[in-house]
């Protein structure tokens, strides 16, 4: 996915969850979605740790039993790059959860 929509769909996936994003918010936030899953929102099958929680998926590569903590009521489609934003956004440490930019790491 290109920046340009990523930031677009950023930013209105903040306006529902009653946020603001900066434009550094917005390039952390692409950063590790580019980092996890190539910014690609349909992305399965990431690595596999063996917990038995399954694969990763998604922008965030989430697991399910993690997507089903954050998911927003509502926007519960994995799939979807506005619901998985808004589940990062509704971490409201996610500012601190997520590495540095240039830091790799899941």
């Amino acid at each position: 996915m290109a920046k340009s929509e990523f930031a677009k769909i950023a930013k209105h996936a903040a306006r529902l969850m009653h946020q603001k994003l900066s434009e550094r918010d917005i390039e952390h936030l692409y950063y590790q979605a580019s980092t996890e899953s190539g910014v690609d929102p349909a992305q399965n099958g990431g690595y596999d740790d063996h917990d038995g929680t399954g694969l990763p998926i998604g922008l965030f590569q989430y697991k399910l039993g993690t997507w089903r903590s954050w998911a927003v009521p509502g926007h519960a489609n994995i799939h979807s790059a506005l619901d998985q934003i808004m589940a990062v956004l509704n971490d409201s440490n996610w500012r601190n959860d997520f590495p540095p930019i240039g830091v790799k790491r899941g």
